[in-house]
């Protein structure tokens, strides 16, 4: 009767361990459900040179004013066109002091790129330049707070052109594949999935639109003017 006693037991504290570890399986493989769904989805683009997230036109000729754009003293300094970096490249640096944010900004929007920076759509104008400028970071990392900006921020890109401060004119939350107009003058959009707490893919963006405030051009860029 011991004999049997102690095999219930034993029987017994197998299977609760069993259970245990079948358990503890079971809430790993949910925690990495998340993860395991943007690497099949960062696998897939691994051939990919950029996705584009929204999509930036020309809606009209730059008004005449423009031609001499860089030279009106109603407007700041803008930088001189010029040639987009390689993609996955380093370009500059995006400050926004509201919000505590200094982040790196690398050429181009893979998945790969937005994963440890913000991006620049290489299809839009570079900081700085006459036209639309379009960022974009993930909603749970960079851009977890841009919906707190008012109109009046400002916020701060660096790159090997100068320094550009922009500041914020409106929010708006648009779907995927919206055109974004190219302005006649230099304008920064900032844009991320929306909602902000997204931890899935989604067919909505939020962006920040803000325009140029002032500029310090480097002397390479002043002199191309």
């Amino acid at each position: 009767m011991r004999f049997a006693g102690r095999s219930r037991k034993q029987l017994l504290r197998s299977l609760l361990l069993v259970g245990g570890g079948a358990l503890m399986i079971a809430g790993a493989l949910e925690i990495g459900r998340i993860p395991l769904a943007y690497l099949r989805v960062a696998r897939a683009e691994q051939t990919t040179v950029s996705k584009p997230l929204v999509k930036v036109q020309i809606v009209a000729p730059p008004p005449a004013k423009v031609v001499s754009y860089s030279v009106n003293a109603l407007y700041p300094p803008a930088a001189a066109p010029g040639h987009q970096p390689v993609t996955g490249s380093l370009m500059g640096r995006l400050e926004i002091p509201k919000l505590g944010i200094s982040a790196p900004v690398t050429q181009g929007t893979a998945l790969s790129i937005l994963a440890v920076s913000v991006g620049h759509l290489s299809s839009s104008v570079l900081p700085g330049e006459v036209g639309t400028t379009v960022l974009a970071a993930h909603d749970v990392t960079y851009f977890h707070h841009i919906d707190e900006l008012a109109p009046g921020d400002t916020l701060t890109v660096r790159t090997s052109q100068g320094v550009f401060t922009y500041k914020v004119v409106s929010h708006q939350v648009i779907s995927v594949g919206t055109n974004v107009p190219n302005t006649p003058y230099p304008s920064l959009v900032l844009e991320t999935c929306y909602p902000l707490d997204a931890l899935q893919l989604v067919n909505q963006r939020y962006v920040v639109r803000a325009v140029l405030v002032a500029s310090h051009l480097t002397p390479s860029s002043a002199a191309n003017q």
